[in-house]
């Protein structure tokens, strides 16, 4: 059951169908919250297809693990999505990031980030 929400997650990533994916996500993550941690490197990560989807997947992540309350993997996967150039602003703004504002370690990410490059 677990690596069938997996594998819908990552179908409809690769379909671009961010609410439905997270959805999925969202119950690989409900049934194992170390899922990510363990499939990364073969499975989700290595079908990403540009590093602009690998930074939205990282995001998209931080969203569902800050959603879930877990924070420690949530900051991890914002500090990835910032890294690999993922444009954060709406953080301040989403609902799903609402814990984390007051969290010292989110609060220095934020002061911390790069300025995004204008294209």
């Amino acid at each position: 059951m677990l690596l069938n929400y997996g594998n819908l997650g990552t179908a409809y990533f690769a379909k671009k169908e961010w609410e439905r994916s997270i959805e999925a996500y969202g119950r690989a993550v409900g049934l194992d919250p170390g899922f990510f941690g363990r499939s990364s490197d073969g499975g989700v990560a290595g079908r990403i297809s540009s590093p602009a989807d690998r930074a939205h997947f990282s995001y998209v992540l931080a969203k569902l693990y800050a959603k879930n309350g877990l924070t420690e993997r949530s900051l991890e996967y914002l500090r990835r999505a910032i890294e690999e150039a993922y444009k954060i602003d709406q953080v301040c703004k989403d609902p799903d990031f609402t814990a984390l504002r007051q969290n010292p370690q989110f609060l220095e990410l934020m002061a911390a980030r790069p300025v995004s490059i204008p294209q």
